[in-house]
Parts: structure tokens; C-alpha cells; sequence
């Protein structure tokens, strides 16, 4: 029997997969969980896991592997003869404006056909408030947001394109991480735990949430701790409040008060009764005003000249694997 030599197949040697695994990170160093992972030009593809971690076959040494995630920058990479490849995605800071928390998911901001409007904290800056509706007032268009009183640190009150009803109650509907909390609890947040606020205002975009979201619904998330090292942000703001004197009201004394109020009577009578007025006919207390001996600016005193003010907000987070802990505390006075 002739014996013959055969040579190995060249097609057959396509069709060997090459395994590729890896980690993705964030520039950070936390792992990204959910991060697509696809060969360009091909429709295969792979996600990591929860430690970010991923394993994807690869036809030839030749395949280059793009990476994707919400909020990061994409990245291809060219396996060559690697069988571990580990990548860190970079922040890109336009493609987070682009997202929109919207009900019980997000969309990108150019895909929203609802009336919706987004406010970003780091859009906001360094604006000193102590209230979240402080920061929102003005930033929304159909939003109003007044002050009940002027009561220092009275409730706001916010109304989403109108009063909606008559009788029953006009407060929008808060929503914070995917949970509804009542008015007080959404109002009195703290603003430097907010990491973006999205208003919903009309049918389309609080249909999810029923009548409750009649009146509008304000989605609030917050930020979330990181993966890696212990995070500590300290941030201080102090100033002094004051009211210009060119801006304040001018008073009457009591001198003044009081003649004032006998001019009252005394016209009151020449008009109606077509006569000149007694001394008698006027209350006693103002027959003589350059007599009254009490004068109280009442202004004066509840305006001081100047009215310092401190805000004070600490920050301890960290995260290892799928835990998180966050721990904020704020002081304002």
C-alpha cells in the first residue's frame, strides 16, 4: 500500500476560533459590568459579566474587537497573537450629557420626542443653594418655582405647565432612583447628592406613572459610589447675605405714622360728610402726633446689615465588586 502525505487545510485551519478574554475598567480602575464587546464587521458579539470580565472567539489573529458602553468613549483593539487583553475606557463627558433618565429607563437625549427637560448638576457649577428647587428655579421651561413665604426656609412650591386641578393637590410627583417619596422628602434633598434631575411634563413621558403623575413628574438620580479606593470630597461655602440700602423700604416713624392717620379721618370726613372735621372726631390716638414717644423700624430689625451663611457638605464612598456604600452630611446655617 502506497502511503501518502497529506497537507494540512488551509480553510479548515480558518475555522480554529482564537479565545480572547479579558477585563474592562474604567479610567478609575472600577470594573464596567454590561460593556458590549463585538468583532468589527461581523454582527458576533459578547458583554462582561458583573467583574467585568468578557471571552469572545475570534476568527484570526487579524480581527479587531470594538468596545462600547454608555457615558465612555468607544476603543478597537487588534488582537494580534494576544489571548488576554485588558482595556480601560475613558470618560466621555458629551456622550453623558446625551442621556436622559426617562421613567423606568434611559434614552439618548436626540432619540426624545416627550416634553422633558434635563437639568445637570455639573451645568449648575458652584451655585450656592441649599434647597433642589433652588437650583432648578428658572432652568426649566414650564416650570415655575416660588417660594410659599418668606418664612427663611419655607417650602417652595413647584408647578409643572399649570395648575392641573382645582381641588385636589398641584405638587409634581418625585421620583428618586426609581422610587416615588413624598413632596417634603423629594423637596428637602440634599443638592450635593443629586447627579441630575429630569422633569417630566406631559402625557407621554408620565403615562408609566398614572394619575399620580397627572401633575408632572421630577426624576431625580443621585450619585453612586465608584469602584476602587475611598472617595472623600469636602466642599465649604461661606458668604455674607446683605440688602443694599439703596434697595431698602423707606418706613414711616412713628411721628409721621401718626399724622398720617389723622390726615385718614379728617379726609374721610371733609369727603363723605362735606364738613370740616373736630379735633374729637378723630381717634385719640392720633389727635397729636408730635406727642407719640414709640418709633420702631421694623425693617431695621429684621433686616441686619449683614447675614453671614455656611454650607458645608462631606462625602465617604467606596466600592468593591457589586457593593456600594455612600455616606453624605450636610450643614447648612
Amino acid at each position: 500500500m502506497e502511503e501518502k502525505n497529506f497537507e494540512p487545510n488551509p480553510s479548515l485551519e480558518a475555522l480554529a476560533d482564537i479565545s480572547v478574554s479579558g477585563t474592562v475598567v474604567d479610567d478609575k480602575g472600577g470594573v464596567l459590568p454590561g460593556v458590549n464587546i463585538f468583532i468589527k464587521g461581523t454582527q458576533k458579539g459578547a458583554t462582561t459579566d458583573e467583574n467585568g470580565k468578557f471571552s469572545i472567539a475570534v476568527p484570526n489573529a487579524q480581527a479587531v474587537l470594538v468596545f462600547s458602553f454608555v457615558g465612555y468613549k468607544p476603543q478597537e483593539v487588534i488582537v494580534g497573537n494576544r489571548s488576554s487583553i485588558n482595556i480601560t475606557l475613558l470618560t466621555d463627558e458629551k456622550a453623558l450629557g446625551e442621556v436622559v433618565v426617562v421613567g423606568y429607563g434611559s434614552q439618548r437625549k436626540q432619540d426624545i420626542t416627550s416634553a422633558i427637560s434635563v437639568i445637570n448638576m455639573k451645568d449648575i457649577g458652584e451655585q450656592p443653594a441649599n434647597n433642589m428647587n433652588q437650583m432648578i428655579q428658572g432652568r426649566a421651561a414650564g416650570v415655575v418655582v416660588k417660594q410659599k413665604s418668606g418664612t427663611p426656609g419655607g417650602a417652595f412650591e413647584v408647578r409643572v405647565r399649570g395648575i392641573g386641578s382645582l381641588g385636589a393637590g398641584s405638587d409634581p410627583l418625585y421620583v428618586i432612583d426609581g422610587f416615588a417619596v413624598g413632596t417634603s422628602v423629594g423637596q428637602n434633598l440634599n443638592p450635593n447628592d443629586i447627579e441630575s434631575i429630569s422633569i417630566l411634563k406631559d402625557a407621554a413621558s408620565t403615562a408609566i406613572y398614572g394619575a399620580r403623575g397627572s401633575n408632572g413628574v421630577v426624576l431625580i438620580t443621585t450619585k453612586n459610589a465608584k469602584e476602587g479606593k475611598v472617595d472623600v470630597n469636602l466642599s465649604l461655602d461661606y458668604g455674607i447675605q446683605n440688602v443694599p440700602s439703596t434697595r431698602r423700604v423707606k418706613m414711616l416713624n412713628g411721628v409721621e405714622f401718626a399724622q398720617f392717620k389723622k390726615e385718614v379721618f379728617e379726609d374721610g370726613i371733609r369727603y363723605f360728610q362735606k364738613r370740616e372735621p373736630t379735633l374729637e372726631e378723630v381717634p385719640i390716638g392720633f389727635r397729636y402726633p408730635e406727642q407719640t414717644q414709640y418709633s420702631t423700624d421694623w425693617f431695621g430689625a429684621i433686616m441686619h446689615n449683614n447675614a453671614p451663611y455656611t454650607d458645608a457638605n462631606l462625602t465617604i464612598s467606596s466600592g468593591k465588586g457589586p457593593l456600594r456604600s455612600m455616606l453624605s452630611v450636610g450643614y447648612y446655617k
